[in-house]
């Protein structure tokens, strides 16, 4: 055989692996295959519960795995069965969705954005927080129990799947958890659940065992939060306005033929009531709590003349914290920037004894 021709056959080979390059690889639990596993991954998981095919070479379950034979039925958008068959046995069942939980974070290293469809309100279904109506809270009202639920105005729209994050601000938001209700999409048992909370965002997945989706509308469970008890003398905006401490984002949806369903979000909206007027931060700080040197490029000292505190927490611009101080109560305490850090306004976050909370500005420079 001509060494050109075998030579031309060997290139032709090589671009189309190349151009499928997602289609020679599994990575175990990424099953929308955009590069790594989430709780995104559980809807087409559970779409393609039951279904089966060749099984695969198992390495480890946490690195990609060679398709050597293709399963016979795809996704609708092309995307092989085969990839919802995260460990490797040639059935999608309930191990490949613990699969999907406990390689949660772990990926390719490539990951490409997945698609949100943004519903209108009132036009497309809703994922609704406190049925979409403001909270108002008082000094002495912090802890705050809202219903989550779908909302759709055609009462014949299928969900067959929905996963979403929840995102809010560690600075005024101290506590947030998550009860999802045995009722409508997971009230016969042939449903599966996921939720992980990490400071600052709560992610969520509920998919359907198989096509199997539910109609209408429907409670998904109840969010408990807790807000800092000093929030009104913190905000930085005028008291009795509203502000959203807390959102939904991210809502991806599919119906039972695993076609998208646009959602629309919806957040927290608080409204803090005071009969005072504050002005600013230092008001009601200053006379417990003082900070110095402020603005600071390292070393800073918190001297507080009647809060014993026993743990301080760094927060950056993005919500990201940092421990600084966990230990015995103390009126005083000499903390430093850590050296990573790059110049911003950072709020501290200190924790007393007796369980209540002082949230102070801090400039790094």
């Amino acid at each position: 055989m001509d060494s050109k021709y075998i030579f031309g056959v060997l290139i032709l080979l090589l671009l189309t692996q190349a151009l499928a390059g997602q289609e020679q690889w599994v990575f175990p639990g990424d099953a929308n295959v955009n590069g790594i596993v989430d709780h995104y991954d559980l809807l087409p998981t559970g779409y393609a519960f039951g279904q089966v095919g060749p099984s695969r070479n198992v390495i480890d379950h946490m690195t990609p795995e060679a398709i050597l034979a293709p399963w016979s039925d795809n996704f609708p958008d092309g995307t092989n069965f085969i990839h919802a068959d995260a460990n490797a046995n040639g059935i999608v069942e309930l191990l490949d969705l613990i699969m999907v939980s406990q390689n949660r974070g772990l990926g390719t290293g490539s990951i490409t954005p997945l698609d949100f469809p943004v519903g209108i309100p009132d036009v497309d279904p809703s994922l609704r927080l406190n049925n979409s109506q403001t909270v108002t809270i008082s000094e002495d009202n912090v802890t705050l129990t809202l219903d989550l639920t779908v909302d759709s105005p055609d009462p014949q729209q299928a969900f067959n799947g929905i996963a979403f994050d929840i995102v809010y601000d560690p600075t005024y938001v101290t506590d947030v958890e998550l009860d999802l209700a045995a009722d409508w999409l997971t009230a016969d048992g042939a449903a599966f659940q996921f939720v992980v909370p990490t400071p600052g965002l709560i992610q969520v997945g509920l998919t359907r065992y198989g096509s199997d989706p539910v109609v209408g509308s429907g409670p998904l469970g109840t969010l408990n939060l807790v807000i800092i008890d000093d929030l009104i003398a913190l905000l930085e905006t005028v008291p009795d306005t509203n502000f959203a401490p807390l959102r939904i984002r991210n809502i991806q949806s599919f119906d039972g033929d695993f076609l998208p369903v646009p959602i629309a979000d919806d957040s927290l909206r608080v409204r803090p009531l005071t009969t005072e007027t504050v002005t600013s931060i230092e008001q009601k700080t200053a006379p417990n709590i003082r900070v110095y040197p402020n603005p600071s490029t390292d070393f800073f000292t918190v001297q507080a003349a009647e809060l014993r505190i026993q743990r301080a927490v760094l927060y950056d611009p993005w919500g990201r914290p940092l421990e600084l101080y966990r230990g015995a109560p103390t009126t005083q305490l000499n903390l430093a920037f850590p050296p990573h850090l790059p110049p911003a306004v950072y709020r501290l976050l200190l924790l007393t004894a007796d369980g209540r909370t002082r949230v102070l500005t801090i400039t790094h420079y």
